[in-house]
C-alpha cells in the first residue's frame, strides 16, 4: 500500500516556482526535496545573485525575484551553512548553473558594511561568518553532475595546518565526461549595478593555499577567472599551480599567466575586467581536500632606482 506524507509548502512565486519539501509515495522511489534542493540552489548560484538577474532553468529563461529568493536565504533554504555538501549539487565548470544545498542560515550585512575587493585588494580574509567572503560576496560548491559527471564534494569553515580556511573536500571522478570540483565566488559587491571589477589597478591575484597529499609529490589545482569575454559556460582564463602537501603555500600569479580556454578567451586576450573566481581540482580522478586561506589582488610597487616590493 502507497503511503504519503504531508506536503509542506515553504515559498510559492509565479517567476520561480514553488519551493516545498514532500514525500512521494514510497513505491515512486524517487524524493522530491532533492530535485527541489537542486534547482534552487542552481538558482542562488546563477551569477551568484537575487537581484533580478535572468538564469537558465532547463533551458528556460526565468527572471529571478528579488523577495521569493531573500525569503528562502531567511529560511535556510539556499545560501549560507557552515558546512555545504553539494554531492548532488548541480554545475558546469565556472559556470552560472550549479550550487550547494544548506543546511543553516547565516545572514549576509549590508552592501554598506562592506568594502569591495577592488578598494580594499581582498577578495577574503575569513573575518565574515561561512560562506560569506569579507567583500561581500559567497563561496559556492560546483561540481560536474549537470554534465553528467560524478564528482562530488563538501565545502567548509575550519582549522586544517593550524589555521582557520575554506575547505574543498571531495572525490573527482572522470566518469561520464566530468572531471571537476571547484570552490567559487563572484567578485562583484552589487552585480545589479555591474557584474564585473576592474582590477586593472593591481598585477595580479594571490591565495594562500593547504593541500592534504602523498608526501613529496606536489599537486596541482587550477585557478580560473571569467571575463567579459567568457561567451559560454565552460570558458575561462586558467592558471595551473603545484604545491607540496602538508603546508600552508602563497601562490601569487600575474594576470600575464592566465591563459584563455574555450569560446571567447581562446581568441581574447586576458584583461583583468572579473566576475568569477575559482579554485579547481580539475582532469584528474582523485581524493581532494583543498584549503584556501587569504585570496585577494597584489600590486608590485618599484622606486625611482628599480627596486621593487609586493603590496
Amino acid at each position: 500500500m502507497l503511503r504519503s506524507l504531508p506536503i509542506m509548502l515553504l515559498a510559492c512565486d509565479a517567476k520561480i516556482g514553488f519551493a516545498f519539501r514532500v514525500h512521494l509515495p514510497v513505491a515512486s522511489n524517487m524524493s522530491f526535496s532533492v530535485v527541489v534542493s537542486q534547482r534552487l540552489a542552481s538558482m542562488s548560484t546563477a551569477d551568484d545573485d537575487d537581484r533580478g538577474t535572468t538564469i537558465t532553468d532547463g533551458g528556460k529563461q526565468v527572471s529571478g525575484d528579488n523577495k521569493a529568493m531573500s525569503f528562502l536565504r531567511k529560511m535556510g533554504r539556499v545560501g549560507g551553512a557552515a558546512n555545504m555538501d553539494f554531492a548532488t549539487a548541480l554545475g558546469l565548470d565556472e559556470s552560472p548553473s550549479g550550487g550547494t544545498k544548506s543546511d543553516l542560515t547565516n545572514v549576509r550585512k549590508s552592501k554598506a558594511s562592506y568594502t569591495p575587493c577592488i578598494t580594499s585588494g581582498v577578495i577574503d580574509d575569513l573575518s565574515d561568518p561561512f560562506p560569506f567572503t569579507s567583500s561581500g560576496s559567497q563561496w559556492q560548491g560546483i561540481t560536474d553532475r549537470v554534465m553528467g559527471g560524478r564528482s562530488d564534494g563538501s565545502l567548509s569553515r575550519e582549522i586544517i595546518g593550524e589555521r582557520w580556511a575554506n575547505v574543498l573536500r571531495g572525490r573527482v571522478s572522470m566518469e561520464n565526461n566530468g572531471g571537476f570540483i571547484q570552490m567559487a565566488t563572484d567578485l562583484s559587491l552589487d552585480p545589479s549595478v555591474n557584474m564585473f571589477v576592474d582590477a586593472s589597478a593591481y598585477d595580479g591575484i594571490e591565495l594562500d593555499v593547504y593541500c592534504e597529499g602523498t608526501a613529496n609529490i606536489d599537486e596541482s589545482f587550477n585557478i580560473h577567472l571569467r571575463t567579459p569575454a567568457c561567451e559560454r559556460q565552460n570558458s575561462s582564463y586558467r592558471y595551473t599551480f603545484a604545491i607540496p602537501p602538508d603546508q600552508w603555500t602563497p601562490v601569487r600569479v600575474p594576470w600575464s599567466e592566465f591563459e584563455g580556454h574555450g569560446p571567447g578567451p581562446d581568441i581574447t586576450p586576458f584583461t583583468p575586467s572579473l566576475r568569477r573566481l575559482g579554485v579547481v581540482s580539475i582532469g584528474e580522478a582523485r581524493d581532494v581536500i583543498l584549503a584556501v586561506g587569504k585570496v585577494g589582488f597584489y600590486s608590485v610597487i618599484c622606486d625611482v632606482e628599480g627596486d621593487c616590493s609586493i603590496s
